[in-house]
């Protein structure tokens, strides 16, 4: 039986918080409150994920996690985006070619990450890294790793 400790608490807690309060916002807003809510899901998720995944003990169930928190961790930048656009009432501008290129990075991101095993280009090296009371991975950065953080910080101040 994993360890439960007060730090995957609070982030599953947190995570449960804000998916209920996406659900509420989804619900009542439109427009620039339903990327919010998108958001606020992404972040919900990585919350939940993040906090599941302290109290893991082998590998294996440690990857899977973080394959399912990478969904929120790929596609928040490009969600961002389109929140700011929509926020300044400039949404219009993400369309076809420009909202494809948007995503481009995060699905690729996301595919290499589920796929990691095969070609090693997001995480070159994985380990679990177990500590008293959480479990952390421990890795070696791929190349795919820093087109991703630089994707990823550039959205968010841009």
């Amino acid at each position: 039986m994993p360890d439960i400790n007060t730090y995957s608490v609070i982030l599953i807690v947190s995570g449960i918080v804000t998916a209920i309060l996406t659900i509420l916002l989804y619900a009542k807003f439109k427009g620039v409150g339903k990327y919010a809510a998108y958001l606020m899901f992404l972040s919900a998720l990585w919350a939940f994920c993040s906090g599941i995944g302290l109290v893991q003990k082998s590998l294996a169930s440690l990857l899977i996690v973080v394959k399912i928190v990478y969904f929120a961790i790929a596609l928040f930048p490009a969600f961002w985006i389109l929140f700011i656009f929509k926020f300044l009432k400039r949404s219009q501008y993400f369309t076809g070619l420009k909202l494809t290129l948007l995503f481009l990075v995060p699905v690729i991101t996301l595919l290499l990450v589920w796929t990691n095993e095969w070609h090693h280009l997001y995480y070159t090296e994985v380990q679990i890294q177990i500590f008293k009371h959480f479990s952390l991975l421990k890795f070696v950065k791929g190349p795919w790793y820093y087109v991703h953080t630089i994707y990823f910080y550039s959205c968010l101040v841009a």
